[in-house]
């Protein structure tokens, strides 16, 4: 009997024992492993970094790509002048001209101009033909679009037959500038004031003042 008391305490001392070591274990912060990293775990991908605005707008100063072809006619006619050798009211003026034009930067344009066409009728004088090439640098309100409203400034070698009125050469030079629009249709228009002279080439010189209108189409 006695001994069977000494088996059931020692039993119950152990249950004892076992009950507060779990006890204690229980108590204490479960550490957990890290997870592995699993392959088929879509991988984070970092954002995309967008080109800045001056990377975008690094395209050279000429833009040669983006050049393209302006149509133009223009009429008009001579201005009158209180001094008869300047005079040149009821002249009537006609040209037509094809300019290659290149963008440059943001606002700017180059145009490399022929003229194939250029006609003078003088209301006193022989009516002047010929045609020359020269130069059309222009400036655009609407920026990397070459649109909008605009200014333009020209040089033009002239060759031409016949003469003008109080200029004793064949080879003028035309000068002048004009403000127009440029239409998103391709379609623009300008007016324009030029200047025609021989600039010292000949021994009479006594230039021709326009005013004409323009309007052209580009391709």
């Amino acid at each position: 009997m006695k001994r069977r008391r000494l088996l059931a305490g020692g039993i119950v001392l152990a249950l004892l024992a076992a009950a507060a070591h779990a006890a204690a274990v229980d108590k204490q912060p479960a550490t957990v492993p890290p997870a592995a990293e699993s392959k088929d775990a879509p991988t984070k991908r970092e954002p995309k970094t967008q080109p800045s605005d001056a990377v975008k707008e690094a395209r050279g100063v000429f833009r040669l790509k983006e050049a393209k072809w302006r149509l133009e006619l223009t009429g008009g006619g001579g201005l009158p002048s209180g001094s008869e050798r300047s005079n040149r009211g009821g002249d009537a003026l006609f040209s037509a001209g094809l300019d290659y034009e290149i963008p440059i930067m943001g606002h700017g344009a180059l145009g490399l101009r022929l003229l194939p066409a250029f006609v003078y009728a003088q209301h006193h004088g022989e009516t002047v033909w010929g045609g020359g090439a020269g130069i059309a640098p222009r400036l655009y309100w609407v920026k990397d679009e070459q649109r909008g409203l605009f200014i333009e400034g020209e040089v033009v070698a002239l060759g031409h037959a016949n003469r003008f009125r109080t200029d004793s050469s064949n080879v003028d030079f035309i000068s002048g500038g004009g403000i127009g629009y440029q239409c998103k249709a391709k379609w623009h228009t300008i007016l324009k004031f030029e200047h025609i002279s021989n600039a010292g080439l000949g021994k009479h010189n006594a230039g021709v003042n326009t005013l004409a209108l323009g309007v052209g189409y580009s391709f």
